[in-house]
């Protein structure tokens, strides 16, 4: 029971913080070698991903509220924003690809990456505060959106963190610190939608007739519920958190994190292929 409990934690927390909650999960799954039938646990990741996708709109409810009525073109620059991502999701999905991407030396890979692109973020940031520019912008234009929406594409690459990289290309582009981070929650809400509906509509269509019937191991209902209220509590913290702690500081601890759990998951490989 506390290992499905914990998913749920660790999803709400690591969908909004920089530090990949694709790579924590694929990883989890395998280290804590759950007890369960994998149909099963394709269902609790579906409501897992649901509980986080109710999250960041109900924190941000207000402002969708506002884009609606009175920011149309700031609704459009999101939608268009997002198309980049959406191809690629639906092509690595089509392709069978997204689950070999999973691989335990892959999400090393990724995650050192994904430091690449923060690093390079808050160096241009700095860069660009330093020079006393006339921006840091409080605006997105367009092409601001559209190049953001580009880098959200690494995101499909687990260990990347769609956070960090999309916070990152708002960071090169000269928004202001706030202005980047909650552009990237905006951006990323119709892609967690849609996501989150291609995932419920794909295990309807192929699995949720046999669910209960070759999966005699299948994880309770009522603790997947327990667990997908975790994941959205401690996802509104997450968003919280963020939002408060990368206003006024880097993603230092962040990539500090991310190189100690990417060593980790190095140990972890090589001790299982030898022992």
């Amino acid at each position: 029971m506390i290992q499905i409990l914990i998913l749920g934690l660790v999803q709400g927390l690591t969908e909004f913080l920089p530090i990949s909650s694709s790579a924590h999960l694929a990883f989890l799954e395998q280290f804590m070698k759950l007890p369960y039938d994998p149909i099963s646990l394709l269902f609790l990741d579906v409501m897992l991903h649901t509980a986080t996708t109710l999250a960041v709109v109900v924190y941000f409810f207000k402002d969708w509220i506002y884009i609606l009525l009175k920011r149309r073109d700031l609704l459009l620059t999101i939608l268009v924003a997002n198309i980049p991502a959406g191809l690629l999701g639906l092509f690595l999905s089509k392709m069978g690809l997204l689950t070999e991407l999973r691989h335990p030396l892959l999400l090393v890979a990724f995650l050192m990456f994904g430091n690449a692109i923060m690093q390079w973020g808050e160096n241009t940031y700095i860069k660009y505060h330093n020079e006393g520019k006339r921006f840091l912008k409080d605006d997105v234009s367009f092409w601001d959106g559209i190049t953001i929406g580009l880098f959200q594409m690494f995101a499909l690459f687990p260990g990347v963190s769609r956070s960090g990289s999309s916070v990152a290309a708002g960071f090169s582009l000269g928004l202001k610190r706030y202005v980047a981070l909650q552009f990237s929650f905006l951006l990323a809400t119709p892609l967690i939608l849609l996501g989150t509906a291609y995932e419920v509509y794909n295990y309807v269509q192929n699995y949720s007739d046999v669910l209960y019937v070759t999966a005699p191991n299948f994880v309770p209902p009522l603790l997947i519920l327990a667990s997908a209220v975790v994941a959205f509590t401690t996802g509104m913290v997450a968003i919280k958190y963020l939002l408060g702690y990368l206003t006024h500081n880097k993603f230092d601890i962040f990539i500090r994190y991310r190189i100690w759990f990417a060593l980790f998951i190095l140990g972890y490989y090589f001790y299982s292929m030898f022992s």
